[in-house]
């Protein structure tokens, strides 16, 4: 390709000769990925262009990998398709500890086996870092292969609400 190119422009009939380059360009699915300026920041929010913690940039080296566990320490974590399937057993870490040395996993704010949050805070935590990539739904997560250990670590109902207010 840059042989043809240096022909043309060595043959004196031309000031300027370059090759057409194909760029991979990254596309998304994800509705709501163009908002997501923390991501990847093009100026589309009227924010400063990349500006951002380099996620494109980090994908194209690893998207993590189902051997990751991360935990969210907050309200408890719902369960939404944009998680399906990598959102394991969470716990209350006041709960008392079972032969296993771990906590029951009971959430004692309603006394639910699961760790489910009421204001969804935990929820949209737990999207930012781990949504999937290209199922048509929702956003993009930063380690969308991780496994996610949700932690609720607010013992009322209150915390809750002063955490969505916060």
């Amino acid at each position: 390709m840059f042989a043809i190119s240096n022909k043309i422009y060595e043959s004196g009939l031309v000031e300027w000769c370059h090759p057409d380059m194909a760029l991979p360009v990254e596309t998304s699915n994800d509705p709501l990925y163009p908002q997501q300026y923390y991501l990847n920041n093009t100026g589309q929010n009227g924010g400063t262009n990349n500006i951002d913690i380099n996620a494109p940039e980090a994908w194209a080296i690893t998207q993590g990998c189902d051997q990751i566990r991360v935990a969210v320490l907050d309200d408890g974590v719902e369960d939404h398709e944009d998680l399906a399937g990598r959102v394991l057993g969470g716990f209350t870490p006041t709960n008392p500890v079972n032969g296993n040395g771990r906590p029951e996993g009971v959430n004692i704010v309603d006394q639910s086996g699961n760790c489910v949050g009421r204001v969804g805070h935990g929820i949209a935590c737990a999207g930012i870092l781990g949504a999937s990539h290209n199922n048509s739904i929702g956003i993009r997560g930063v380690a969308p292969n991780a496994q996610i250990v949700p932690v609720n670590i607010l013992l009322q109902p209150e915390q809750q609400v002063l955490l969505q207010r916060g």
